[in-house]
């Protein structure tokens, strides 16, 4: 979907935008570079917002996500990108279950015992970073996705549903700032895809 042709577009192995030819690289829907930008512009005029969400999810821009969050609740916005995860229970899922996370995790402690306080805390911010990516999605790192333990016996996995540890529940006035959103997002999509569709066939 020409949507998604964003994320390829933003990647850093992907060949500049400024340097590339206007048609150099081209989404199934058989549109071009240019003509994708134009769409989002399209958005960008029609719900400011909404095109942020959208910068956000596929393009992981940043500046948009900090203009989001400086509107709306962070659960709200992050629900919205599919970006909401409980990263406090995945931490420490993972420092009991993952190898790296569970060997420095005790490497922390250790250096926390002998007074190396500035290590021992540098070593948890290399957990953190490291669980932050390899749980994306809220996968679960004691099944690590599967949603099934195997020992002692094979048995669903008690920490998560379907391989998935389920996000924070919203508040009420997260759950409303993320319909409010998610009408912007609708808004800037649509207004993406029209401009999509009449390149298409112009």
């Amino acid at each position: 979907m020409s949507i998604e042709f964003l994320s390829r577009l933003f990647e850093p192995m992907a060949v500049s935008i400024e340097s590339s030819s206007s048609r150099g690289a081209r989404n199934p829907d058989g549109i071009g570079r240019c003509e994708i930008l134009a769409a989002l512009n399209a958005a960008e005029h029609r719900s400011p917002d909404g095109a942020d969400c959208i910068k956000a999810q596929y393009m992981g821009d940043l500046h948009a996500m900090k203009r989001l969050l400086a509107k709306f609740p962070e659960n709200a916005v992050l629900s919205v990108i599919g970006m909401l995860t409980n990263q406090q229970k995945l931490l420490s899922l993972y420092k009991r279950h993952n190898p790296f996370g569970r060997r420095e995790a005790k490497r922390a402690r250790e250096l926390e015992v002998i007074g190396k306080q500035e290590l021992a805390e540098q070593v948890r911010q290399r957990i953190a970073e490291r669980c932050l990516r390899d749980t994306q999605g809220g996968i679960c790192p004691a099944c690590n996705g599967t949603g099934e333990l195997q020992k002692p016996k094979p048995h669903d996995c008690p920490n998560c549903r379907d391989g998935k540890v389920e996000p924070p529940t919203l508040t009420q006035d997260e759950r409303h700032a993320e319909a409010g959103l998610l009408w912007m997002y609708g808004d800037a999509a649509q207004a993406f895809y029209s401009r999509v569709v009449s390149e298409r066939a112009a």
